[in-house]
């Protein structure tokens, strides 16, 4: 018999990932708060630009950095969701602490009216600072994505099954796979 929570959890996924196009939650790891959201077709392919083909070890691994870097969306210290501070606002206070007011060129690049341009610098600016981390912590956070990633297939699946589908369909089916990129178990 599966749990009455589970099932409301799985309604309020397809509600969030039809409405808002993803599915957004905060998770703990190494002490901090981490509030991330499933991408969209946009931010997948941003992501993928940063993929290392040479071998599906390096695929794997290339793809984690870049995708939590434009799924993150807050950083905040852990103990509630007050704390938590978006991702621009974290990598503005970093850099003026570091060098004091920003410059043209930095103050150009986030007050860029194209929503994109901004989304992708920040995200850029993540995935370099989660590259230079130690990998654990890389890793515990792309745990965390694939349970979204999870959250989604089951949300999915679900959809699917009420519509009389039967399931997704191949092509979501792969975009949606928890794990994709993640190693085998040992």
């Amino acid at each position: 018999m599966s749990d009455p929570l589970d099932s409301l959890r799985i309604l309020e996924d397809i509600e969030r990932d039809t409405d808002q196009g993803s599915i957004t939650d905060t998770f703990v790891a190494f002490g901090y708060r981490w509030e991330m959201t499933t991408l969209v077709e946009h931010e997948l392919s941003w992501a993928s630009q940063f993929m290392i083909s040479s071998s599906p070890m390096a695929m794997m691994q290339s793809m984690r950095a870049p995708t939590l870097g434009i799924a993150i969306r807050k950083i905040g210290v852990d103990k509630d969701d007050q704390s938590l501070v978006p991702v621009e606002q974290f990598f503005i206070k970093q850099y003026e602490a570091a060098n004091g007011p920003l410059d043209s060129p930095l103050q150009r690049a986030i007050s860029s009216t194209n929503p994109f341009a901004k989304q992708y610098f920040f995200a850029d600016q993540l995935f370099r600072w989660l590259a230079k981390r130690d990998p654990r912590l890389v890793e515990k956070l792309w745990g965390c994505y694939n349970q979204l990633l999870e959250r989604r297939a089951a949300a999915a699946d679900a959809m699917g099954k009420s519509l009389g589908a039967g399931g997704t369909s191949r092509r979501m089916s792969l975009i949606l796979k928890p794990g994709l990129f993640s190693p085998p178990p040992p």
